[in-house]
């Protein structure tokens, strides 16, 4: 009988995010016959929970979060190395840029000291064997890709190919991922690099009035969409902003007759600022921010556009879900979401901070209910073709394999 690989993930933030769907949809769907998984991440509760109701070891790890400080840094490098040594793992799975980096280094650490055990006990004239343990890095875009002071992007490329070289192996989730860190030309890194799309269950979901049910608001109404984490990177602000501008848009106020509501499902640190400027300009009835729910996929049927606003992406789920949901799709043309995306053939791609993009983007929807089913029926092909969360297993698990 084969030994059972121990597989070990490790993550930055435990919030409900891209990367921690993507490491939730690894660890519960790896083959229980052939990988043992168990998952350290920082302090939050929601992926916890989550795997530990499917029955999945999991650790905390105090003072590993994405914001900077070198006390935290070495507290969380000898911590993540205590837990390796005493997990022993075959492969150690790291994700997000803060883990990846001190993580890559506390491998590179733990097969240094299992190579000097394993000469101890050789010198001793005892039976031993050393097995490297492996370590891969999913990088789910790139820290660089984001605006920052020239002086610290070159840092954070360095420690980007650190990681890289440490790593056994690392995947990139987008062809735009891989284009980018390869324009550098850095040593050593192209053969490293494998592209590994994620990818999603394509299930079938409840009709749009059962969704406007949950939703709260009447079937007849008009009603874009977004899921997504309140945070900067997210866009949401000039998002809220486009939208604003399609409800003044002189066009659309003459031919539409339904109310037009605004739908943000999703919970992070800007909440409070985003709530604050819906309500500064007196669009607290049209705009709606529900929170975090486990339903979202199930609601994305109430909607009849989605929006993503987004500065900085990997390759994001909500976008992949929303396809699945046949829905037509405005979206920036960020990291690899022009890989999903054909712009004018099954969405609308715009600029980031483009509110007046946003605006005609979804007033060309509002106005060509064709044009609209036409998107969702191409993009829905798109997922069901490329970004099945199956082939996202399979081929992860090829790496793991060392194939």
């Amino acid at each position: 009988m084969s030994k059972t690989t121990n597989v070990l993930y490790i993550i930055t933030k435990g919030n409900l995010g891209g990367a921690q769907r993507y490491v939730y949809d690894l660890a519960t769907n790896v083959p229980k016959s052939k990988y043992w998984v168990s998952v350290c991440m920082g302090e939050a509760d929601k992926l916890k929970d989550k795997l530990e109701a499917k029955n999945i070891e999991t650790r905390t790890i105090k003072g590993l979060k994405r914001d900077i400080s070198l006390f935290d840094e070495v507290s969380v490098f000898f911590r993540i190395f205590s837990i390796i040594r005493d997990t022993e793992p075959d492969i150690v799975h790291l994700n997000s840029a803060k883990a990846g980096g001190i993580g890559s280094v506390a491998v590179v650490f733990f097969n240094c000291f299992k190579f000097l055990k394993f000469l101890v006990k050789k010198a001793a004239g005892k039976d031993a064997e050393f097995t490297k343990t492996k370590s891969i890095f999913t990088a789910h875009g790139w820290t660089f890709k984001e605006k920052r002071p020239v002086l610290q992007l070159f840092f954070i490329v360095l420690l980007s190919w650190i990681t890289v070289l440490l790593c056994d192996r690392t995947i990139v989730v987008s062809q735009d991922d891989e284009d980018k860190i390869l324009k550098f030309k850095l040593p050593f890194v192209s053969k490293k690099i494998i592209l590994i799309y994620n990818g999603i269950r394509v299930k079938r979901l409840s009709g749009k009035a059962r969704a406007r049910d949950m939703l709260g608001i009447e079937k007849t109404s008009f009603v874009v969409g977004s899921v997504s984490e309140l945070t900067t990177n997210k866009g949401l602000t000039y998002a809220i902003d486009g939208f604003k501008e399609l409800l003044e848009d002189n066009e659309v106020r003459q031919t539409t007759k339904s109310a037009i509501h605004f739908v943000i499902i999703g919970e992070g640190e800007m909440r409070g600022e985003l709530e604050k400027k819906v309500a500064s300009y007196g669009l607290s009835h049209r705009v709606s921010f529900l929170g975090y729910t486990d339903d979202a996929f199930m609601l994305l049927k109430g909607f009849d556009v989605f929006l993503m606003s987004s500065l900085k992406e990997g390759l994001p789920y909500s976008l992949l879900e929303a396809g699945a949901a046949k829905l037509p799709i405005v979206a920036t043309e960020v990291g690899g979401i022009g890989e999903i995306i054909e712009d004018r053939h099954s969405g609308f791609l715009i600029g980031p901070q483009k509110p007046g993009e946003i605006k005609e983007a979804l007033k060309s929807l509002l106005l060509d209910s064709k044009r609209s089913k036409e998107f969702g029926k191409k993009v829905y092909e798109t997922i069901s073709e490329n970004f099945l969360m199956g082939d996202m297993v399979d081929k992860t698990c090829e790496i793991y394999d060392g194939k």
